[in-house]
């Protein structure tokens, strides 16, 4: 499918602004993380069970995911994208309203289906949207507003966290800005019917996409989610051992990955024209690789910055390179699902990457652990040479 038109501003605006609320998910509640222990634990809730506030919104991202693919193909992205987001607002802003610990947990779950079903249909809207090279920048626009979105709203909960710890909250009613732009792009937007199917009669030429590659694709994006989450998870660790003890610091390090995401998405399109997908992802790794191998070997707070600027343009270029995969091979009618399956994919190795680093840590050492998630990325990529080896797995489709 090839769009004839230039999508009108309000769409474009509010896709953006839909990739930012996504983000917000989880670091937005980080800063105000010691106060909510201290209130919950003198109820009697443990530790670790307090934390979940944090990581239970990813955990449903990727849970939904898939469902949200599968409504949004039978339905359209519109209107699951509009009601996604009303809900993100609604379950967003629980803890604000709400002091009660199970539905502070009940809304953080509901925030992580809102998410899903977001993140799913307004890329989706944007392979119908947008053809060629528009469509390279404006995944990688989406991806830099993600990134920085994320360091915006990770300091604004900070300052919101010095009132109290649930006026963090409040920042998810920004989704009710969002909405009658959502509204108003979406009118006549291609896709972004919100009273019918978002399959296309002509989508029906295209041949299924390949088996292999694909679920190769999803691999890649669970190793990369993963490897990238060492850095806000044990990154603040690594410069403790190094007697850094500023959370100032801690957040510049974790930022600098966010940022160099952000400037290296903006430039997505331009590096994109030089490699195919599969060298984005080999030149994605290499970059997560050398970075992480970077903190493993770091010695100071300088080289820490740069191994995690490393991670951040790594990730930040492979975003858009899996996104852009999915958009160009799928039929526009299987759209919806195979992005639901990528988010799922990224999420789950969000929600992971701790338990598995803590255990690795605890093995062999931090350092260690950032060296040996450096091996695996730099690994991983040789796993396309399979597909070279046995073209017979290339030929394998995915039934329509």
């Amino acid at each position: 499918m090839n769009p004839t038109h230039e999508p009108n501003p309000f769409l474009k605006v509010s896709l953006l602004m839909a990739g930012a609320l996504s983000i917000m998910a989880t670091p937005t509640l980080s800063p105000a993380l010691p106060e909510m222990l201290a209130f919950f634990t003198a109820q009697g809730y443990t530790s670790t069970t307090v934390k979940l506030t944090l990581t239970l919104p990813a955990l449903f991202i990727a849970l939904g995911a898939p469902i949200a693919g599968v409504i949004s193909d039978r339905y359209g992205p519109g209107k699951l994208l509009i009601g996604s987001t009303f809900l993100y607002a609604l379950s967003g802003t629980t803890g604000f309203f709400i002091s009660s610990f199970p539905m502070i947990l009940l809304g953080r779950a509901v925030l992580g289906l809102s998410v899903a079903g977001i993140l799913t249909t307004s890329t989706a809207l944007i392979g119908s949207s947008f053809a060629g090279e528009k469509r390279n920048r404006f995944l990688g626009l989406q991806t830099a507003w993600m990134g920085f979105g994320g360091v915006i709203f990770l300091n604004l909960g900070g300052l919101l966290a010095g009132y109290s710890w649930q006026s963090p909250f409040a920042i998810y009613g920004l989704a009710i800005v969002v909405l009658p732009l959502l509204v108003r792009g979406l009118r006549g937007a291609k896709g972004g019917s919100t009273s019918g199917r978002g399959a296309q009669p002509n989508a029906s030429h295209v041949p299924p996409p390949p088996l292999a590659p694909t679920l190769l694709a999803y691999g890649l994006a669970f190793i990369a989610m993963a490897m990238f989450y060492l850095v806000p998870v044990q990154v603040p660790f690594l410069l403790k051992s190094m007697n850094i003890n500023s959370t100032l610091m801690a957040g510049l390090a974790v930022s600098t990955a966010t940022l160099a995401g952000g400037f290296a998405s903006l430039a997505y399109a331009r590096i994109r024209r030089h490699f195919a997908p599969a060298g984005m992802f080999v030149v994605s790794y290499i970059l997560m690789g050398s970075g992480l191998l970077m903190l493993g070997l770091s010695q100071g707070l300088y080289t820490i910055l740069l191994g995690t600027a490393g991670v951040g343009v790594g990730m930040g270029l492979m975003l858009p390179a899996l996104n852009q995969y999915l958009l160009e091979t799928m039929p526009v009618q299987t759209r919806g699902r195979a992005l639901g399956l990528l988010s799922m994919h990224l999420f789950l190795g969000q929600f992971l990457s701790p338990i598995f680093t803590d255990g690795m840590a605890s093995r062999i050492g931090l350092a260690d652990t950032f060296i040996a998630g450096a091996a695996l990325l730099f690994v991983a990529p040789l796993s396309a040479m399979f597909l070279k080896v046995f073209p017979r797995l290339t030929a394998l489709r995915i039934a329509p």
